[in-house]
């Protein structure tokens, strides 16, 4: 089965070391979007802030598969009045 790593790069790298074992990309791509909620729920990656952060995705030998992007654009309207 292959081993999928998850990174977070929020201005610093935090590397998956341990990664886990999936049976395919579509499980790989899945498990991402549970991993992104959870740091979105946990509020470990401010958003809100201005901070901007990827989790990006590698096999097990360190290929980049895909990368998920989180930032904040507030829309004109909002920033006119803050």
């Amino acid at each position: 089965m292959p081993q999928y790593h998850f990174n977070v790069i929020n201005g610093s790298v935090c590397t998956d070391d341990v990664g886990v074992n999936l049976p395919d990309l579509p499980a790989a791509m899945a498990m991402a979007n549970q991993e992104a909620g959870q740091l979105l729920k946990d509020g470990k990656h401010d958003l809100w802030g201005g901070g901007e952060w990827q989790l990006e995705v590698t096999d097990e030998i360190g290929l980049i598969l895909f990368t998920l992007m989180f930032s904040r654009c507030s829309a004109p309207a909002v920033s006119q009045t803050q």
